[in-house]
């Protein structure tokens, strides 16, 4: 068509027709020709050219759409606009349908709206003309394509088309695919196979999967390459999914990268094990496959290096190829020693025919379906065994591929699957190419490996050689090395004999003889003892070699051989190993011997190994070099014994010792060493003590001595020893005499000291000293004491005379008068001066005591509240009693004088108040405590200690304190004597008083007095009457001193006695001669001129009986007191004593006849 519209109109109505030919002719594009006829115009249309009709649909000829139909039919090419009438409409837009291009309604489609249409009509079959070639050439393509072509409805998922390539390719027809939803498909497994992933394929528009594994109906897997996008196909949106099978050129890929991964494995620096394992799972996954193993030669046969996917059991019993007949020997094969059991033999012996369809040129052996493996498929020696084993695994597909290194056949490669149909030659092809790969590799590896296990059971091999000079025992040391060797060159047994003194032997020795209990070597120089193995001993029916004989097994046959090392790498052929006790079937291979020889070539034993592989020269070079170990080791250690049992005896010696000994640095003065002995002298352990020095066990005072005597050691000079104080760990203080001495210890110059414990000797020589130092106290108190006593004697006989006649000068003075105070403050004075004697006679325990069972507790308790008043409340009274306090005996008076001073003591002690604490309690004097406390003697007693807070006392005050008329108070406020009355009644009483006292600290004063077991008996104390002290009785007064004999009987006169007196012992008999039998009672000195007064009354009592007698003195002697305690009875007056208290004393002794009935009536 040219630039030029040719343009049939055809209409029977001239007038429409002329109206439309105006309406065109003033475009010059359009050529014009008219008809009224249909036949007319499809004649035209057969003969020349249209480019586009304007036709009326009601014709002559023809009449509504049919008209056009025909038109159509006639030219389906031809851009057709309807001319019509105004009631045409519906048929117009049928006939549209039907495929024409516009209708003009006559009457309205002049001018240009006639030509618009026109030549849109044009337009738009130009368009679709173009539209149809196109969609031609698609659908050739679409038809022709090699790649699956898929069709969806965008909106539904529904496959509205698909191309013949994929229908071939999935083997299924065109009519499975159409009408199917994309997620009912089953060949797409992991992609785009539910509503959720087309989903997203509907949201992405394109979506591209470059790796689809996609599996066929009938089972086949391949590879696609999956690409969807979404367009508009005849106003409808679909999505066209391309599908382009890669599986090749994966194939290709997976096994580029497969070789890539495995050489590399290969030539990484790991073990051979562990490349395999990553071999076999690169393989594994690469193909899919359910099971890859690796074989690999050692030694005669080819084990399993490695599997992945065999079951345990399959592997255990398929490990080895080659197995032992019931002799222990290899079944021998064409190619080494392979057994008649399958296929395996004959892939790794190369015995293989490429005629047969299940073996290559390459040699391997492969196969889809082992159950249908025909005779015609195999050797004829293994028609019904091939692949027995597998297929009864289960395994369908199996190949068997060599692995070669330099044309030798090194091992196998075995696939097994339990699908059919898994295999295919290209693949065999592939891997026994691979194979050849992997060979070399694993060929080369491996001898790099070996080389390299090699050096490394050299190297330590050689450090064992440099271990074995430890200071380990040898038995230890022998041990060490059979364990070391046995694990470094893999060995299966070694044992090291050597000739040991023992007698004892086994059973099987040739020189052992039975007599009573077990046997015993004649010939121990020529037996061999066994001191170390390790492994499995090769013997048959488990005999010992605990003892070897000369002669008998290797080690004998060593051990008496001339050459000193026998080594073979075939034990069981080996003619020097005939008569080898070997076990069946124990896979030993070579055996390597060593005799041990010391000094000039002297036999010491024997060194010998087995082992399942072939010993290298180096390892032979080796052993033999420990077999030269071994035999110095036993040398040294005959040396090292002797050395040992040297030690051990100076050891012994050393952990033994009663004695101290500790070792020294002598430049650090540090301890390295300490016995027993010394810990337990010191009380640290042995490394305490070794982390101390020698400052640290001496008190700083003493280090002065201690460096001089190191000082002499260092010089040389002889050290005689010196008793020095040593520090325990808990601080206290023990006592050494120290030796030294010097020696060289490890190389080093060092101090050897020996400490002997002299501590009690020391505490000994203290207490001795101590108790030297009381007895000269004692015996100077002692001598005190007489003196004091003498000298209380003559004051007491003066004071009572004085104090007797100032009372009766006193009684006829005038209360008022001047004499009668002067008088008075005589009496007083003669008081105070009585105190005194008293104080000291109670010093100088000249006392007479009347003791009663008292408890203590009940005295203290009786004495508080005027205790409270002695002390003043500025002081604090806290009374401590003693549960279940024992009794004591002891006189009334004296313990409450004893406490009053104690009291008053503390008292001036803390002028300022503090706290006073009386405290009792039962306690028990041992041995112990009175060696070191002199004057008291073991046993129970009772303690009251009397403790202040005041200022306390020094040393030196404590070591006079007891001592008369010593003090520490001002002139004229105090006597001296309180303490040393104190220490006197005490003392008197059998018991003991210590101080303890340290300045600021306060004093305890502890007083024990014996315990006796005696019930207290109540004190009852009547009111008492001045006028029961009169009498008429006839008394005799004996008293060699005038004044107190006439004070005496002036005072009992006036109280109405009738009184004789005597001067001495021999005036009292002439007086008792006359009148004796009127005598009713006798008062008399006990110190007399001529004889004491005791004597007198008892020589008086013999003859009268019924006379009694009141002793009086000033201080009283063993007349009538034992230990200064009265008799029981003895009626005693105390000079100087008053009137009133002789009267009531006398007229006491009286009424005790008629008050005891005890008490003999006196006769006449």
């Amino acid at each position: 068509m040219g630039d030029t519209l040719r343009i049939l109109i055809v209409e029977d109505n001239l007038t429409d027709v002329d109206l439309i030919r105006e309406s065109l002719v003033e475009s010059r594009d359009f050529e014009v020709s008219c008809t009224s006829r249909l036949s007319d115009a499809l004649a035209l249309l057969r003969d020349e050219g249209v480019d586009l009709m304007l036709l009326d649909p009601g014709l002559p000829d023809s009449q509504g759409l049919r008209t056009y139909i025909q038109v159509r039919d006639e030219a389906p090419d031809l851009p057709v606009v309807l001319l019509t009438g105004a009631q045409d409409h519906e048929m117009a837009i049928a006939a549209i349908k039907e495929g024409a291009q516009d209708f003009v309604v006559k009457g309205q489609g002049a001018g240009s709206l006639l030509v618009r249409t026109i030549l849109n009509a044009v337009e738009r079959k130009r368009s679709d003309a173009a539209l149809h070639a196109s969609e031609v050439r698609y659908r050739r393509l679409f038809e022709a394509a090699k790649d699956g072509i898929l069709v969806l409805d965008a909106d539904t998922g529904t496959v509205v088309d698909v191309n013949p390539f994929l229908v071939e390719l999935l083997g299924v027809s065109r009519n499975d695919l159409l009408g199917r939803r994309l997620w009912e498909l089953g060949f797409l497994r992991d992609v785009a196979a539910n509503q959720e992933a087309f989903a997203e394929l509907q949201d992405k528009e394109f979506v591209r999967y470059e790796h689809l594994p996609l599996e066929t109906d009938d089972g086949r897997k391949m590879d696609v390459e999956f690409v969807s996008n979404v367009y508009t196909a005849g106003g409808q949106r679909v999505i066209q999914c391309n599908i382009r099978e890669i599986t090749a050129r994966k194939r290709a890929e997976r096994r580029e990268r497969l070789l890539r991964d495995i050489l590399e494995r290969l030539n990484h620096p790991e073990s051979t094990t562990d490349a395999i394992r990553d071999i076999m799972h690169l393989i594994k996954t690469s193909t899919g496959l359910d099971a890859v193993a690796i074989r690999l030669r050692e030694g005669d046969d080819f084990p399993y290096y490695g599997t992945h996917g065999l079951a345990d059991s399959f592997v255990q019993e398929d490990r080895l190829v080659c197995s032992p007949d019931r002799e222990g020997q290899l079944v021998d094969g064409a190619h080494g020693a392979l057994p008649q059991t399958c296929l395996c033999r004959d892939v790794l012996c190369g015995r293989t025919d490429p005629a047969l369809a299940c073996f290559t040129e390459a040699g391997s052996f492969w196969t889809n379906c082992t159950t249908d493996l025909s005779a015609s498929d195999m050797l004829e020696e293994h028609q019904g065994l091939a692949c027995h084993r597998c297929n009864l695994e289960g395994y369908e597909s199996v190949a068997l591929i060599p692995l070669r290194a330099n044309e030798e056949i090194i091992g196998l490669l075995q696939f097994h699957d339990r699908m059919r149909n898994q295999l295919s030659l290209e693949m065999i092809r592939f891997f026994e190419g691979l194979g050849s790969s992997i060979g070399i590799a694993l060929t080369r590896k491996r001898a790099t490996e070996q080389r390299a296990l090699e050096l490394l059971r050299l190297e330590k091999l050689n450090r064992l050689r440099h271990t074995l000079l430890a200071t380990d025992p040898l038995a230890q040391k022998l041990q060490r090395m059979t364990d070391s060797i046995v694990r470094i060159i893999e060995a299966s047994f070694c044992g090291i004999w050597l000739i040991r003194p023992g007698d004892l032997c086994g059973q099987g020795c040739l020189h052992a003889q039975v007599q009573d209990g077990p046997p015993k070597c004649l010939r121990r120089d020529a037996c061999l003892q066994l001191l170390a193995s390790s492994g499995q001993a090769p013997l048959t029916q488990g005999e010992s070699q605990h003892r070897v004989p000369y002669g008998l097994y290797e080690a004998g046959r060593i051990a008496a051989g001339s050459e000193h090392k026998l080594v073979t790498h075939d034990v069981r052929n080996d003619p020097r190993m005939r008569g080898s006790e070997l076990t069946p079937a124990s896979g030993l291979v070579s055996f390597a011997g060593y005799q041990l020889r010391v000094g000039e070539g002297n036999m010491a034993g024997v060194l010998a190994v087995f082992a399942k592989h072939s010993i290298t020269p180096s390892e032979d070079a080796i052993l033999d070099g420990l077999g030269s170990t071994v035999a110095m080791l036993v040398n040294q250690a005959a040396v090292h014994d002797a050395l040992l049992d040297s030690e051990k005896r100076y050891r012994t010696l050393f952990e033994t010792s009663a004695d101290g000994i500790v070792i020294t640095d002598s430049a650090t003065r540090m301890f390295k060493y300490a016995n027993p002995a010394l810990c337990r002298m010191l009380g640290y352990t042995e490394q305490e003590l070794r982390s101390l020095g020698v400052a640290d066990i001496h008190p700083p005072d003493a280090m002065a001595v201690v460096a001089a005597g190191v000082e002499a050691v260092l010089r040389g000079e002889q050290h005689p020893g010196a008793d020095i104080p040593c520090m325990r760990k808990d601080g206290s203080i023990v006592y050494a005499n120290i030796i030294g001495a010097m020696s060289r210890i490890d190389g080093k110059l060092c101090n050897v000291g020996f400490f002997r414990d002299v501590t009690e000797r020391k505490h000994a020589e203290a207490g001795r000293d101590k108790l030297e130092a009381q007895l000269r106290q004692a015996q100077k108190m002692e001598a005190v004491g007489q003196l004091a006593g003498g000298v209380a004697h003559d004051f007491n006989n003066l004071l009572t005379g004085i104090a007797g006649f100032t009372r009766f000068a006193l009684d006829t003075e005038p209360e008022d008068s001047a004499s009668h105070a002067d008088l008075t403050e005589v009496l007083a004075l003669s008081r105070r001066a009585a105190t005194l004697t008293r104080q000291l006679l109670a010093f100088s325990r000249r006392q007479p005591l009347q003791p009663e069972v008292v408890n203590i507790n009940r005295t203290v308790g009786e004495m508080t509240n005027m205790l409270g008043r002695l002390i003043g409340e500025n002081i604090d009274l806290v009374f401590a009693a003693g549960t279940d306090l024992g009794n004591v005996s002891v006189d009334p008076g004296q313990l409450e004088q004893v406490l009053v001073n104690l009291a008053v003591n503390a008292r001036d002690a803390m002028p300022s108040g503090g706290k006073l604490t009386v405290e009792t309690s039962n306690v028990t004097l041992d041995e112990d405590y009175v060696c070191t406390h002199a004057g008291v003697t073991p046993g129970d007693y009772v303690m009251m200690a009397i403790s202040d807070s005041g200022c306390g006392m020094s040393t030196d005050t404590l070591e006079h304190l007891f001592e008369p008329f010593f003090t520490t108070k001002p002139r004229g406020k105090g006597t001296g004597l309180g303490l040393s009355t104190v220490y006197g009644i005490v003392k008197q009483h059998g018991g003991g008083i210590w101080v303890y006292s340290e300045p600021s600290l306060g004093t305890t004063f502890k007083v024990y007095l014996p315990r006796v077991f005696d019930e207290e008996v109540p004190r009852s104390r009547a009111p008492e009457r001045q006028d029961l002290w009169f009498g008429t009785e006839t008394i005799l007064i004996v008293e060699d001193e005038p004044s107190v004999r006439r004070m005496a009987q002036r005072s009992l006169e006036a109280h109405g006695y009738h009184v004789l007196a005597a001067a001495a012992p021999s005036e009292a008999d002439a007086v008792l001669a006359a009148h004796g039998a009127d005598v009713a009672l006798i008062l008399t000195d006990v110190v007399l001129p001529e004889r004491d007064g005791h004597t007198l009354y008892e020589a008086a009592h013999t003859i009268y009986p019924h006379l009694l007698v009141l002793y009086t003195s000033g201080y009283t002697d063993d007349a009538i007191v034992h230990s200064g305690i009265l008799a029981p009875g003895t009626a005693f007056i105390q000079k100087p004593f008053t009137a009133e208290a002789l009267a009531r004393k006398v007229r006491d002794v009286l009424a005790s006849v008629r008050v005891t009935p005890s008490t003999p009536t006196p006769s006449n």
